[in-house]
């Protein structure tokens, strides 16, 4: 059963997937947060011990809670629980993956999935990524992913390949 509980945003910054390999604007997910508030609660899975959605989220929310320490003037945004000047964020709970591989699947989806469905190439996506990183999830998620197949791999390993990554 999923659960939402609110989380301190510092222990939710170092639950954050070591391994994630998805390149983040952090300053445009600042600006998107001050303007409409934090809207998207991160996912924790037990099975990797990590935030498996939300990694960007999570670091623009700890750098906004560092700054704001600096300046409370600063208003928290809308959807931010703050107690004993702490910062709380919502994180859903009870999603876990059966396993870490199933897990890591679900992490690559998550993001490349909200992507596609317009005229994206398996290079645009790639893009979003850091490409050595990117591939050693694949390779860790033994390929259970519904974004990337067989041939999407040979096309990544090819512009790793012929980026000198």
């Amino acid at each position: 059963m999923l659960e939402l509980q609110y989380k301190n945003v510092v222990d939710i910054y170092n639950l954050r997937y070591d391994k994630n390999a998805k390149l983040h604007s952090i300053g445009d997910i600042c600006a998107s947060i001050e303007q409409h508030g934090f809207r998207v609660p991160m996912i924790y899975d037990n099975t990797l011990d990590a935030i498996i959605a939300g990694n960007g989220r999570s670091e623009a929310l700890y750098q906004m809670y560092n700054n704001w320490l600096s300046n409370k003037s600063k208003p928290v945004p809308n959807g931010i629980k703050i107690e004993d000047d702490q910062w709380f964020a919502p994180v859903i709970y009870g999603g876990d993956a059966k396993t870490v591989q199933d897990a890591i699947a679900f992490l690559i989806d998550d993001n490349n999935l909200t992507v596609m469905g317009g005229d994206l190439t398996t290079g645009d996506i790639s893009r979003m990524w850091d490409m050595d990183g990117y591939l050693e999830l694949i390779r860790l998620s033994e390929l259970q992913t519904v974004s990337v197949d067989g041939n999407d791999l040979r096309v990544l390993q090819q512009i790793s390949d012929m980026s000198g990554s």
